[in-house]
């Protein structure tokens, strides 16, 4: 399938994919891509099924990774560095154990390599929310951010919500991004993750938020299984969207780990230091 994407900076630079997680969408990356695009030809597609890319029926992390493939292919890439947050990080693990040859590092954002037993608690509100409210029948986007207010919804995920929100150009009226059908009948699939056969040999940074639950020490284990070659970092004061949270700490622990990999595998073509 083909994904609407961003992509800037120079194709003969590093190239670096960024995967938004459940309900994201590209445009979350624009602050972070607007400092990688001088140094990496970066890429950040919308998922299936979220933002401006086709909506189908299927929603599994086999079909996404496929798409992935399918971008690298698309626009020539024959390796990347790749950051993945939430639903994307685990695409992007699916993606490592699969296809290592297409990775040349790998950043996973708050999230581990397991089977989560449901969607956390937070998700299942805003899944709640999407399914119970109909955008099309609000005038604009100040009443429907006041009716999100009303009901006393958390101001992160009032943002969250009415980034997914657009006008419909033959309709005019409002109307989800994302496909809600297909994403409410794939949420176990979410939670779930395939389990890996072998070890993944590439080069990993896992960064979590210290006020996230969702990548713990009983989790570490795991990673060390899987994914040998790993780094894990916490991000002091930081949830599940850490890149939102801290964004300069976020990108300051990235940059750091993508040039150690680049200056490593290619010390004759960059070695410079990267902004």
């Amino acid at each position: 399938m083909k994904l609407y994407c961003i992509s800037r900076g120079n194709p003969q630079n590093p190239a670096l994919i960024l995967l938004h997680g459940l309900l994201g969408m590209s445009d979350f990356w624009i602050p972070l891509i607007n400092k990688w695009e001088k140094n990496f030809f970066v890429l950040a597609p919308d998922l299936r099924n979220h933002g401006r890319s086709p909506h189908v029926d299927n929603s599994s992390y086999e079909a996404m990774v496929d798409d992935i493939v399918e971008l690298f292919s698309s626009n020539k890439i024959p390796s990347a560095h790749v950051i993945g947050h939430s639903m994307g990080g685990k695409v992007a693990m699916v993606l490592a154990f699969k296809y290592p040859s297409l990775l040349d590092s790998l950043v996973v954002v708050d999230m581990a390599p397991v089977k989560y037993e449901e969607l956390s608690q937070e998700f299942k509100k805003i899944f709640y929310i999407v399914n119970h409210f109909a955008p099309q029948h609000y005038p604009n986007l100040t009443e429907i951010y006041q009716t999100f207010v009303l009901q006393g919804i958390e101001e992160k995920y009032v943002q969250l919500l009415l980034k997914n929100i657009r006008k419909n150009p033959i309709t005019s009226r409002f109307e989800w991004k994302f496909n809600l059908s297909s994403l409410l009948s794939f949420e176990k699939e979410f939670s779930d993750f395939p389990i890996p056969v072998t070890q993944s040999s590439v080069p990993t940074l896992f960064i979590r938020g210290s006020l996230s639950s969702y990548l713990t020490e009983n989790h570490v284990p795991i990673i060390h299984q899987y994914f040998p070659q790993n780094q894990i970092v916490t991000i002091p004061n930081a949830g599940h969207w850490v890149h939102v949270d801290q964004p300069d700490l976020f990108f300051n622990i990235c940059n750091h780990f993508l040039i150690k990999v680049i200056q490593k595998k290619y010390p004759k073509h960059y070695p410079y230091v990267m902004d």
